[in-house]
């Protein structure tokens, strides 16, 4: 996973020098849930706050249309009420976005842009509180163990959906809608139950170079 990262990062550099193709940072949150199932009964959840922080890349493809590849650290997870106990999980992840973008011209000093594309995120850490116990978070796909740690799969496969507005000097600001396909319980037996990520996130950022 870190090789990947990596290797998306050196990508981002050197997407910076090309031509015409601009590299921005973004800073932000990410309302987080998560749809579940245990015991074939729904896990009943409350969205929980979280961090977004990145680099972006603008590539342009055609007039107006841009592929628009991201690089985020993004706060995942859900809170909850049991037998009058407040829950709440938070887990981390790298992800990557990548985005096909459209800007759409106002006649005036800023552009609206409509945007959407597959996403891939990495787990790297995270726990689980209850009350006075608190759990840490593997995300390794282990289906049995010995240890303390509750074991998630390591990645997450999704897709979203973003609209914003360019300004001409650069700032930006977008609203995004991200969704998990991957259930991320390891194993294939109903009973484990199933739980994936879904999130509401909104972003500052700003483009080097202009509009």
């Amino acid at each position: 996973m870190k090789k990947v990262i990596l290797i998306a990062f050196i990508s981002f550099i050197s997407l910076a020098v090309t031509a015409q193709v601009k590299f921005g940072a973004q800073i932000g949150g990410n309302i987080a849930n998560v749809v579940g199932e245990l015991d074939n009964d729904p896990i009943v959840t409350k969205s929980k706050f979280g961090v977004v922080l990145g680099v972006v890349a603008q590539i342009p493809l055609a007039k107006k249309v841009f592929f628009k590849p991201e690089l985020n650290f993004i706060q995942k997870g859900y809170s909850g009420d049991i037998e009058g106990e407040t829950i709440e999980s938070t887990l981390n992840f790298f992800e990557i976005p990548l985005n096909l973008v459209f800007d759409i011209p106002t006649g005036g000093s800023s552009t609206i842009f409509l945007g959407g594309g597959p996403s891939i995120g990495f787990g790297v850490s995270g726990n689980t509180k209850y009350g006075t116990w608190s759990n840490k978070i593997k995300f390794d796909g282990a289906t049995s163990s010995t240890d303390n740690y509750t074991h998630l799969k390591g990645t997450d496969f999704g897709g979203n959906l973003l609209a914003g507005i360019k300004m001409n000097g650069g700032v930006t600001l977008s609203l995004g809608y991200a969704i998990g396909f991957t259930d991320l319980v390891p194993g294939t037996n109903a009973a484990d139950g199933f739980l994936k990520t879904n999130g509401l996130n909104f972003k500052l950022g700003y483009l080097f170079g202009g509009k």
